[in-house]
């Protein structure tokens, strides 16, 4: 089953499966703009994407990417990816970049929820799954916030500060 067919979205906020490079540009500004809203200066360029997807292990690009769009325009995308660990563990993990103008908890549970479901494919009964996610955090005295607090309330704990 491919992930945008997992993702029970709001009316009018359709997921499709990721077209390849094709979608690339948009992926880029989006990325750009998401990380920028989370103070983080880094640029990501279309080129990037085209030379780091085209080499991913982790996930199968033909079911596990789906991208999340509102009319023409992209405001987010979903991209799981799996591995083993050295201490036990399948790390399951999320990653959801959405646009700054439409992230928000509500969107942020849908799409997280649908890659852990998602996710489940690649346990293999070896070892445990795992799920992890990164988001800022404002630090170990200090209550959670955005991403941070809505990955807590799933279940996830803090593993660092950075």
């Amino acid at each position: 089953m491919h992930l945008a067919d997992r993702l029970d979205l709001p009316t009018g906020l359709p997921a499709r499966p990721y077209r390849g490079r094709a979608d690339h540009p948009a992926m880029a500004e989006l990325l750009t703009a998401y990380r920028r809203a989370k103070g983080d200066p880094e640029s990501v360029r279309a080129e990037h994407m085209d030379q780091n997807y085209a080499e991913l292990t982790d996930c199968d690009p033909e079911l596990d990417i789906a991208i999340v769009e509102d009319g023409a325009d992209l405001i987010g995308y979903c991209r799981p990816t799996h591995g083993h660990v050295p201490d036990g563990f399948h790390d399951l993990v999320v990653f959801a970049p959405i646009h700054p103008d439409r992230h928000g908890p509500d969107l942020f549970a849908l799409i997280i929820g649908a890659e852990e479901h998602h996710l489940l494919k690649w346990l293999d009964g070896d070892a445990p799954g795992r799920y992890r996610g990164y988001a800022g955090h404002p630090g170990p005295a200090e209550a959670p916030t955005g991403e941070a607090a809505w990955f807590e309330r799933r279940g996830y704990r803090t593993a660092h500060w950075s």
